[in-house]
């Protein structure tokens, strides 16, 4: 991996926020984490304790996380955490100390959602109650959230039944939250697991699926393209959504000098690593699925990286946890120094954040979970452009005929001091179209076509999936020259 740093393009300034990030597993308590006050909201738990939810917002390859204040010391902020997220909506458990003994602790499970800053009058955001439930307890790892249409909440949490009594017969227990009420179904599988894969990550694809991933083995019916490596743990592989709505496989394994797969006590490969990506293709109207290798990094720092999290927005770009080289020469990681964005597409560090906490040893404890919340809090970014009016004067500066093509170009939105469709939207949606997309020329023209025509064309772009952007922006350019 080269040394060089990779800057982003520059352009217009940043949104107030970023447009994801990357939460913390553990909530902070009070004594540790002070979120933005424009995100901070207040609910009362199940028994009754006024606890205040916010969120501090940073750019990735930093780490976001949920901060919880209380003056309840009933309130285990230590223990409660995130659990999933989905759009605007985070789901966290918070944990209640109900008595003196050390396992007499009660869980309520809370959505935050983010609201809608963009909303005509803004609407804030919010921290809900779901109802309890019975003998279930929600996990990182086995329970996903669905966010779909304005008001629909979807969670899902997949557990393993224990074996009948044949011996033979073993299933899985899906508990689902939906409709304001719970409920419960026992799922088959015989003797082969490999139809409903749980217990280390549960993906999102969409607002209509949940794909729950065993990362040693793969996903519903699809085997992962490579098992892990003798000695090399889990988190060094993940499965994660990224551009389009795409799955994206990264494994960090290490190699030997001759080339091929695992370590090897060689002085010139010791701690040499490769990262490899593979993209999910689909096929056959979804029914033929396989992964396609896209990207392979290799590099010979020692440099423990691990638990690496692609971009929501950008397929090529993942971020990982860094960690102190050991003194020993064991393939393991020492203390968390920070996380390292890295570019695979030009195999360079793009950005490199330092840890603000000193993180354990062991199990992944330091989970990072992604999430599109942050971009709802930012002012004009989510404004639906159909159903803005078109302001063609009834004012004291009333317009004549001759300026009426100026003014379908106006709407409800310049009344709050923003034009339609800003040069920094149009150029954003424009660099998330993945590595395989514009030269400089064509991006110069596909901007000229989305700037004009009251942002209708530009409406049609975002209305597409991101693996038909480019070929249809291609088409528009080409149409669009005498």
């Amino acid at each position: 991996m080269e040394a060089q740093m990779a800057h982003p393009p520059s352009g217009s300034p940043p949104a107030a926020y970023p447009k994801w990030v990357m939460l913390e597993h553990k909530v902070k308590g009070s004594h540790r984490c002070m979120g933005d006050p424009k995100t901070l909201v207040s609910a009362r738990t199940s028994s009754g304790h006024l606890i205040h939810v916010s969120l501090r917002l940073a750019e990735p390859p930093a780490a976001s996380c949920v901060c919880l204040q209380t003056h309840d010391d009933r309130v285990d902020c230590e223990r409660s955490a995130v659990v999933a997220a989905h759009g605007d909506s985070v789901l966290i458990v918070v944990r209640i100390d109900e008595g003196s003994e050390q396992y007499d602790v009660a869980a309520d499970h809370f959505v935050y959602n983010a609201g809608a800053a963009a909303a005509v009058p803004p609407r804030p955001p919010s921290l809900s109650l779901l109802p309890p439930m019975d003998q279930c307890r929600l996990w990182m790892g086995s329970t996903g959230l669905l966010r779909r249409g304005e008001d629909e909440i979807v969670v899902a949490a997949l557990t393993t039944v224990p074996g009948q009594p044949d011996g033979k017969t073993r299933a899985r227990e899906l508990t689902l939250f939906r409709s304001g009420e719970w409920s419960i179904k026992q799922i088959e599988t015989g003797n082969d697991q490999r139809g409903v894969a749980v217990g280390d990550t549960v993906v999102p694809v969409g607002d209509r699926r949940l794909c729950w991933v065993d990362l040693s083995a793969g996903l519903h019916y699809v085997p992962l393209p490579v098992e892990p490596h003798r000695w090399v743990p889990r988190w060094n592989r993940s499965v994660c959504v990224t551009g389009g709505g795409a799955l994206k496989f990264v494994d960090v394994s290490p190699r030997c000098c001759c080339g091929g797969a695992g370590a090897s006590t060689c002085n010139r490969s010791l701690h040499a690593f490769t990262i490899t990506t593979w993209t999910m293709r689909v096929d056959g109207g979804g029914t033929e699925m396989e992964w396609v290798k896209d990207a392979m990094v290799d590099a010979t720092e020692r440099v423990p990286l691990d638990q690496p999290l692609v971009s929501i927005y950008e397929p090529d770009i993942i971020c990982f946890f860094l960690h102190e080289p050991r003194q020993d020469e064991s393939y393991c990681r020492g203390r968390t120094m920070g996380l390292l964005m890295v570019d695979m597409r030009r195999k360079t560090i793009r950005s490199i954040s330092r840890a603000e906490d000193v993180l354990p040893e062991g199990m992944p404890t330091d989970t990072l979970v992604p999430s599109v919340v942050s971009d709802y809090f930012n002012s004009c970014s989510r404004v639906d452009i159909d159903k803005l009016e078109v302001v063609v004067g009834d004012d004291d500066n009333r317009l004549g005929d001759g300026d009426a093509s100026n003014a379908t170009q106006r709407s409800s939105c310049e009344a709050l001091g923003e034009p339609c469709v800003q040069a920094s939207e149009i150029l954003a949606a424009l660099q998330e179209i993945p590595s395989y997309g514009l030269g400089r020329d064509e991006l110069i023209k596909a901007y000229s076509v989305l700037s004009n025509d009251n942002g209708r064309r530009f409406r049609s772009l975002l209305s597409l999936p991101m693996t038909l952007r480019k070929e249809w922006l291609l088409m528009e350019i080409k149409a669009s020259e005498p």
